[in-house]
Order: structure tokens, then sequence, then C-alpha cells
């Protein structure tokens, strides 16, 4: 018993590493590893700021917005 116990507890402790070398094998990056091509902090601002005004604007002149539309 103990040794399939320690036979499993080995499996498990590799198999991370071993799928994460295998991705990376493949092509594929870490999901610990931040997108190359991820905006900055002040884009994600900008386009915030821009949907916010498109919002009001749409709210003001009584155009339906994705919640109300049927």
């Amino acid at each position: 018993m103990t040794t399939v116990l320690l036979v499993g507890a080995g499996i498990a402790a590799l198999a991370c590493p071993l799928h994460m070398a295998w991705a990376t094998r493949r092509g594929l990056k870490r999901s610990c590893c931040p997108a190359a091509t991820s905006p900055g902090v002040d884009v994600l601002r900008d386009r915030q700021a821009r949907l916010a005004a498109q919002i009001k604007a749409a709210s003001a002149t009584g155009e339906p917005t994705a919640e109300t539309r049927s």
C-alpha cells in the first residue's frame, strides 16, 4: 500500500513540470507568463473612458443597450 502511495505521489509531483515542458516544446507559453502583446494600463484606461462616453451618449439619445434589446 505504501508503495502505491509513493508512486502516486511521485507521479503527482512530476505531472506539472512535465506538462509545462511539453507545452513549451510545442510552442505554447506557460500560464504564469504574461502575454507579450498585453496592452498597458494607460491603453486600457483610455479604452474604458471611450466606452463610458459611448454608453453615456447612447443613454442620452435613448438608444437601446444590449441588456434591453430582445
